[in-house]
């Protein structure tokens, strides 16, 4: 098999961003990762498999996954998922939950495929940390968190050129 044609491996740090089922027993999912950007991936078995993905396929925990990239394909493959950072407090409050999913929400429709952000990637982990050490304020974190990723895309506010 020639270079052009053959796929390309990653492991990765990711975030789960969404995920749909796809036939009987698959996935396809939503990922934001380090190196590549937002990815859609498939995750063949993933609805019955507890050895490859056990049960890491849940958003707001910090993912390790392997992908293989194939040229010229819409869909990724996932090969395996495992929990790098869970975030254990994060999920066992409501309204810090409700903030990290309006987070991500925002991540999935603002970052573009395959295109690493790296600094989005650094402030959604900052602010799923911060949600999960120390739960409380979130309306205010995640309006923070918002200002972040307008910065991060280029968006950002100009406080001081708007009073000129």
């Amino acid at each position: 098999m020639s270079a052009a044609h053959s796929s390309r491996a990653h492991s990765c740090r990711a975030l789960l961003l969404g995920r749909v089922a796809y036939g009987e027993s698959d996935l396809v999912v939503t990922l934001l990762t380090e190196p590549l950007g937002r990815v859609s991936a498939l995750a063949r078995g993933a609805r019955r498999s507890s050895k490859r993905f056990a049960g890491a396929l849940e958003p707001m925990h910090t993912l390790r996954v392997s992908l293989d990239e194939r040229p010229r394909a819409d869909l990724a493959v996932l090969r395996e998922a495992a929990l790098d950072r869970p975030r254990s407090k994060l999920v066992a409050d409501l309204e810090s939950l409700q903030a990290a999913g309006k987070a991500l929400s925002w991540l999935r429709r603002a970052t573009p495929p395959r295109t690493p952000e790296p600094e989005a990637w650094d402030a959604a982990l900052r602010f799923l940390d911060l949600l999960d050490r120390d739960p409380g304020r979130q309306q205010e974190r995640l309006v923070t968190f918002g200002m972040q990723l307008l910065e991060a895309f280029g968006w950002g506010l100009d406080l001081g050129r708007c009073v000129r």
